[in-house]
C-alpha cells in the first residue's frame, strides 16, 4: 500500500517528495505563464523556487534533528500536499519570502529546546521575523513566539528579553543605512509596521467554501493530535506541543491586519498542520483507517492543486 510507504523515513522518501514538489511548481509556471519570460521575471520564478525547496528541505532535516517527529515521512507530504494549492499565490506574492524567513527564524528558535547559543538564537530569529514582515507585514505578530520559546524553553533570566530589542534596532538601524544610501531619505518606520485590518469584506473574495471547510479539517485534526500529545507524551513533546500551538494562533491573528491574504494565512499554518497531521496519520493503528485518512488527504490536496491549476476557482 502506498501509504505504508511513507511510514518509513529513508532519503528515497524525501528525495521523491523533493521531485513531486519541484514538478508542481514548473507546471504551475508554465500552465499558467501568459506573457514571454524576462529575465527579471524568470530570476524571480527561480528564486522563489529556490526558497520553496530550500524551506522544503530544511523543514526536513529539523523536525527530524530535533526529534518533533521521527519513524515516518508523512510530516514532510503533508508538506508538499498543502503547499501543492498554494502554488499559484506563491508564483504571484511575495509570502513564500517571509515564510522562507520565518522558517529559519523558527529553526533558530528551535535551538533553545537543546539550551545551545540561547542568546544568539533570539537575536538572530527577532532579526530574521523582522526581515521576513519586510515581505508580509503581519508576520511580525511572530515577534511573540520568540517569547514563548524563551519562557518554556529558558531560565528566565532579564537579559533573554531584552535581547529582542536589540535584534529589531539593529533592523531597523540596517534599514534606515538602506534607505539614506540609495534613496537618500530616512525610512518611515510606520509605513514599515501591520495596520489592523477594519474591513474585513475583501478576505470574501479571496474564500472558497471548500478550501475553508478543508482548512477547518486540519485544525480540528491539529487540535485533536494537540490534546492526544499534552495526555500522554514526554515533557519534551508537550512543550513543543504548546508552541506550535501559539505558532497557529498566531498564524490565525495575522488576519487581524491590512495586507493578510488567505494565502499567507496556509503558509504560515504550515509548521504546525505538517506537524500534527502528519503524527495524527502515522498513529492510526489499524491499516482500513489509515488508508482512509491518507488517500482522503492526497485526494483532496490533489484536486485543489488541479482545480486552481486550470482556474476553475
Amino acid at each position: 500500500m502506498i501509504a505504508n510507504f511513507f511510514k518509513q523515513s529513508k532519503p528515497i522518501v524525501f528525495i521523491i517528495l523533493g521531485f513531486v514538489l519541484s514538478a508542481c511548481y514548473f507546471i504551475e509556471i508554465g500552465i499558467n505563464q501568459q506573457v514571454g519570460l524576462s529575465f527579471e521575471s524568470l530570476g524571480i520564478i527561480i528564486l522563489k523556487y529556490l526558497v520553496l525547496i530550500s524551506t522544503f528541505i530544511l523543514f526536513e532535516v529539523k523536525i527530524k534533528y530535533f526529534q518533533i517527529q521521527t519513524g515516518h515521512s508523512y510530516v514532510i507530504l503533508f508538506f508538499v500536499l498543502l503547499t501543492s494549492f498554494l502554488l499559484q499565490d506563491i508564483r504571484h506574492n511575495s509570502e513564500v519570502f517571509a515564510f522562507g524567513f520565518l522558517s529559519l527564524a523558527t529553526t533558530r528558535l528551535l535551538n533553545l529546546s537543546t539550551a545551545w547559543n540561547v542568546k544568539n538564537s533570539i537575536f538572530e530569529s527577532v532579526a530574521l521575523i523582522v526581515v521576513a514582515s519586510f515581505f508580509y507585514r503581519p508576520v511580525l505578530v511572530f515577534l511573540v513566539l520568540v517569547f514563548v520559546f524563551t519562557v518554556i524553553f529558558t531560565k528566565s533570566r532579564w537579559r533573554y528579553y531584552v535581547i529582542p530589542v536589540f535584534g529589531v534596532a539593529t533592523v531597523v538601524i540596517l534599514t534606515q543605512v538602506f534607505y539614506i544610501q540609495y534613496y537618500d531619505e530616512v525610512a518611515h518606520l510606520q509605513d514599515l509596521l501591520p495596520s489592523f485590518r477594519k474591513d474585513f469584506s475583501l478576505l470574501e473574495n479571496e474564500v472558497s467554501v471548500y478550501m475553508a471547510v478543508f482548512w477547518a479539517t486540519a485544525v480540528l485534526v491539529f487540535f485533536y493530535q494537540i490534546y492526544s500529545v499534552k495526555q500522554v507524551r514526554s515533557l519534551y513533546h508537550r512543550q513543543m506541543a504548546s508552541v506550535f500551538l501559539t505558532f497557529l494562533f498566531l498564524a490565525i491573528a495575522t488576519m487581524l491586519f491590512e495586507g493578510s491574504t488567505i494565502s499567507g494565512l496556509w503558509l504560515l499554518s504550515l509548521w504546525p498542520f505538517c506537524i500534527y497531521l502528519g503524527d495524527f496519520v502515522s498513529r492510526i493503528k489499524r491499516k482500513l483507517w489509515l488508508q482512509i485518512a491518507f488517500w482522503l488527504f492526497v485526494v483532496i490536496s490533489l484536486v485543489f492543486y488541479s482545480i486552481r491549476l486550470f482556474g476553475l476557482i
